[in-house]
């Protein structure tokens, strides 16, 4: 690691200046040490409730798109969003399908 080779290198120098001051730079040493194990443990709990956040995320994505685990259209019905939208449903839906894409259509209200 790049950051135990510049410590080592400033212990040989503290110790080549003076050899008393090799237990104070071991002392260092050992103390930065540890900061670092704490940085790094803090890092990887940030990086893994970053992840969590993400996951959770995309499982209320996909939970959106694919209720009770079917596609949405087997399991909400279109009268819902007629209601809301009225005949411009329709027309939202025709103006943005692509009858001969083999992808998922996603339209965003």
């Amino acid at each position: 690691m790049v950051i135990e080779k510049v410590l080592y290198e400033l212990k040989a120098k503290a110790a080549a200046l003076d050899p008393t001051l090799n237990a104070s730079a071991e002392a260092a040493l050992a103390k930065m040490r540890h900061q670092l194990q704490v940085l790094e443990k803090k890092m990887l709990r940030a990086e893994k409730r970053k992840l969590e956040e993400a996951l959770s995320r995309i499982e209320r994505l996909k939970t959106a798109l694919f209720p009770n685990n079917s596609l949405q259209e087997r399991v909400e019905n279109f009268s819902s969003y007629f209601l809301e939208y009225g005949f411009t449903f329709f027309d939202t839906l025709k103006d943005a399908m692509e009858p001969f894409r083999s992808e998922f259509l996603v339209i965003e209200a």
